[in-house]
């Protein structure tokens, strides 16, 4: 977890931890935050939820690739360029980069794959799938 240390004038330490709260405070200390509530509250929800969407697309892209039916979804997020270059950014991210590399991820990821492939009906390999 990110921390930012902070020393005060006086001396005083404290600490601000979670990456969205220390860039609204660094974004607030440097003035880009807007000139009133109204933008400061707008230029906020616009970067949480940008910063959540990053996250939780790359999530979906995961999901999706552990599915009996994963070639021909894959091949779909693939065509799209931009889907794919948010998909590839988010997972260069040191932190989940790392958590990736950890047998415990390849281990969830490797149960969810035999979870879908138990539950899911066989399938038939068609044009899509094995173009992917």
């Amino acid at each position: 977890m990110p921390v930012l240390n902070i020393i005060a004038p006086d001396g005083k330490e404290n600490f601000i931890a979670e990456s969205i709260v220390i860039d609204h405070y660094l974004a607030k200390k440097f003035g880009l935050l807007g000139d009133n509530e109204w933008e400061e509250f707008t230029i906020k929800s616009l970067y949480n939820n940008i910063h959540y969407l990053h996250i939780h697309l790359a999530n979906v892209i995961d999901h999706f690739s552990h599915l009996p039916v994963a070639k021909g979804i894959m091949a779909q997020f693939q065509n799209s360029e931009l889907l794919w270059r948010v998909k590839e950014s988010v997972e260069r991210g040191p932190n989940i980069a790392a958590w990736r590399a950890t047998d415990e991820f390849k281990t969830f990821a490797q149960g969810s794959i035999d979870i879908y492939a138990r539950s899911a009906p066989p399938i038939e390999e068609d044009a899509t799938t094995k173009e992917a």
